[in-house]
């Protein structure tokens, strides 16, 4: 504690005046920064504009929903509690039989990225996959 004393005993008026000001120069650079704020940013290009009475609306909608984001979690309604919500559709998507016929397809006419260069295999190679291509019926030269 002593030295604390010392040590405050020491400081130069000079020193004490410029910390003062670097002090107050730093809040006054925020409070300028917060000035810039744009109050009403601009729209984006070809969005519209929402009435109060139509953003009310679709708060409303989305809660009935269970879309709206509830708490700190970040979840929805729906998320934090599935079973007050009815369940959603979900779209329906190939079969496992689709999805393994299209990656033989693709395997087969070299249609599978190189992980190395990202081109395709029949970009880099050709003639490898050039029957296989012309018997699915597309052209040797075309390259996707």
């Amino acid at each position: 504690m002593g030295q604390l004393r010392r040590a405050a005993g020491r400081l130069h008026p000079l020193g004490l005046l410029l910390g003062t000001f670097a002090l107050a120069l730093a809040s006054l650079a925020t409070i300028t920064y917060a000035g810039e704020v744009d109050p009403e940013p601009a729209a984006r290009p070809g969005a519209t504009r929402s009435s109060r009475e139509q953003v009310r609306a679709d708060r409303v909608e989305a809660q009935r929903k269970g879309e709206a984001v509830t708490g700190e979690t970040g979840q929805t309604a729906r998320e934090a509690n599935p079973k007050r919500y009815p369940a959603v559709a979900k779209p329906e998507g190939k079969t496992r039989q689709q999805v393994k016929a299209d990656t033989a397809a693709a395997i087969r006419t070299g249609d599978m990225t190189d992980a190395e260069s990202g081109k395709k295999l029949n970009e880099l190679h050709p003639k490898r996959y050039e029957k296989a291509r012309q018997a699915e019926g597309t052209p040797a030269s075309a390259s996707r």
